[in-house]
């Protein structure tokens, strides 16, 4: 099962409401609407901040906004942002591949892994913030 940490949800959760915004959201105001824990929220807020997909604007009525438009930012790019580059398993993770259990060349199962891992970035790398955002908004107009 590929599974992705709460620290991702938590992001996408912010960056639906920052997309959302009119203006400069806080961190504060996300708390408000998801119970995200603040210092959590924090956190990821940088990560997002420091991979250039939001921007955080100073002031009274300072908060985060998108670096660019929702539909230039892809799931991958958030996911990647967040747990750091992506691999189905250790041999196919940039960075971790010293540390597969076989060696590349003896990995039996490397080519499958390969193939199913090509199939879910491409997925990924499809879906964009604005897609994502979209369906947050249209989901809502009928749970009001």
């Amino acid at each position: 099962m590929v599974k992705f940490t709460l620290k991702t949800e938590y992001a996408l959760k912010a960056l639906i409401h920052i997309a959302n915004s009119n203006g400069p959201i806080s961190s504060t105001q996300i708390y408000d609407i998801e119970g995200i824990p603040i210092s959590f929220l924090e956190q990821i807020l940088v990560r997002l901040r420091r991979k250039g997909i939001i921007k955080s604007v100073r002031g009274k009525k300072g908060g985060y906004i998108l670096s660019k438009p929702a539909k230039d930012i892809t799931l991958l790019e958030i996911i990647e942002s967040i747990e750091g580059p992506y691999g189905i398993v250790k041999c196919l993770t940039p960075g971790e591949e010293a540390e597969c259990m076989f060696s590349m060349t003896d990995c039996v199962l490397k080519n499958i892994w390969n193939k199913i891992q090509l199939k879910i970035i491409g997925m990924l790398g499809e879906i964009t913030l604005e897609e994502i955002v979209n369906e947050y908004n249209l989901h809502s107009v009928y749970h009001r």
